[in-house]
């Protein structure tokens, strides 16, 4: 990004309470003093345990031009400019869509949905990266923060960005979506994400829905067509393009089938009247399902195939999401970033299925599904339930469940299929115990929502066997 310090006053809409320099160039925009802010500007964002202005002056001494705050600010010495705005958070919204206009032959790609957006947005940068130049947001960047500094990060002569849309509040998807203008938005699935907020499924729906809506003109949503909710809304757009992916033979790009390969699988596409097949790092039906967004945006972006599938196979799995590890001989399928029911299912079934044939036990270790609202319980249930079938299909030796809600997922278990199961209340507990759960060749499957923390187990069982 190479914008002027007067482009920054124009967009936001600030005042100078110390000049910048005359012509002065900014080469970057950053919220956080631990970068490199040599010729960027500083945006002192406000949140809930930081504030961005107690950092204002080591921003100015790190080499940022211009500071921009909302309120009062004094920096000793240097000739770095300081602008007032409004609301530093509304201000670096701001910038990001009007150099989201500067920027004219720039594709904006939107992800969003109630799960694998950010394995969709790595699948899709993956292929577009094969024949374009372009960039994608950094980790899950996709807040009121995260999105304008994915915006910013593109650059002249970029052919896309790829931008990971999510939500903390009702509203706010169609807000992120507006400011990125996008040409084409990606929506990966509905689950019971957000229920909290929401209230129903129909809600959350009508809520990742908004980003087709703030659609360009003339642009093109890229649908899960499995999703009855979603083909309703799909019948009803008009002046978009819908592009439907899924299984159902209604899809433009249809899944015909997979196959397990090593820690990955093959899967067989069908799309515009011709069968191909991909190879992908990462197992499991939902990331079969991520993979066809993603061959649906690269034909969109007149991508060859082979340019898609190597894309494709490029892409690993990354921290936390179903990411295999050995440790002491134990096989430990980390995928306890995130979690919603939906989720939880899916990487169940995708541990068994990457299991099978292995000699040692499988170990399920679940933590609670956060902001499922009212039927918080009711779901939990739910998943014990599936767990409990799934047991009935295929060998679980052992559960292990985190916190009270967890704990009904164990006591469906426990009467649908007698296999032991562990209580803990928090992961802390968990962790001092997995020294003496494990043994070698087991393979143990976590996954919870961020807020239980379970990767502590996985951290205590490496600094357990270091020390062995």
């Amino acid at each position: 990004m190479e914008l002027t310090a007067k482009d920054i006053e124009r967009a936001t809409g600030g005042v100078w309470m110390r000049a910048a320099r005359e012509g002065e160039r900014v080469m970057g925009v950053s919220t956080d003093t631990r970068e490199d802010l040599r010729g960027k500007a500083f945006f002192a964002i406000v949140g809930e345990r930081m504030d961005g202005h107690d950092y204002a002056q080591q921003a100015a001494e790190g080499g940022a031009r211009v500071i921009v705050v909302e309120r009062e600010c004094e920096l000793k010495g240097g000739d770095a400019g300081i602008l007032k705005v409004h609301n530093t958070r509304g201000a670096l919204g701001d910038l990001a869509r009007a150099y989201r206009r500067m920027l004219k032959g720039l594709k904006v790609i939107g992800v969003t949905g109630s799960a694998g957006k950010t394995t969709t947005k790595r699948l899709i940068h993956g292929a577009l990266s094969q024949e374009l130049r372009g960039t994608a947001s950094p980790k899950s960047f996709n807040n009121e923060i995260g999105v304008p500094m994915t915006l910013l990060g593109a650059s002249e002569g970029d052919a896309y960005v790829v931008a990971e849309i999510g939500m903390n509040q009702p509203g706010e998807i169609g807000a992120l979506a507006r400011m990125a203008q996008a040409d084409t938005v990606v929506l990966t699935m509905v689950g019971r994400a957000h229920l909290e907020g929401l209230g129903s499924v129909e809600a959350i729906a009508k809520e990742k829905w908004s980003a087709v809506e703030a659609l360009k003109d003339g642009g093109t949503a890229v649908v899960n067509g499995d999703s009855e909710l979603l083909r309703e809304r799909a019948r009803t757009v008009a002046g978009k393009r819908v592009v439907m992916f899924g299984v159902g033979e209604w899809n433009d790009v249809r899944l015909e089938g997979r196959c397990a390969v090593d820690e990955g699988q093959v899967i067989r596409v069908e799309a515009g009247g011709r069968t191909n097949e991909f190879e992908l790092k990462m197992a499991g039906g939902h990331n079969a399902m991520n993979a066809l967004a993603a061959i649906a945006v690269g034909r969109l972006m007149g991508l060859s195939e082979s340019a898609i599938a190597n894309g494709l196979r490029s892409v690993k799995p990354e921290a936390m999401r179903m990411a295999m590890q050995e440790i002491a001989g134990v096989h430990v399928y980390n995928d306890a970033y995130n979690a919603n029911p939906e989720s939880m299912k899916a990487g169940l079934a995708t541990f068994v299925e990457m299991t099978e044939g292995r000699a040692g036990r499988r170990i399920v270790a679940l933590g609670d599904m956060l902001e499922l609202g009212a039927k918080s319980v009711e779901i939990h249930e739910e998943v014990g339930e599936f767990l409990a079938e799934l047991c009935g299909r295929a060998r679980i030796d052992e559960v292990a469940v985190v916190g009270a809600l967890a704990g009904r997922i164990g006591s469906v278990v426990e009467r649908a299929c007698g296999v032991p199961v562990s209580r803990f209340a928090d992961a802390d507990k968990a962790a001092e115990r997995v020294g003496e759960y494990v043994r070698k060749g087991d393979c143990m499957y976590l996954k919870a929502s961020r807020g239980v923390k379970l990767e502590r187990v996985l951290t205590t069982l490496e600094a357990q066997c270091s020390t062995t």
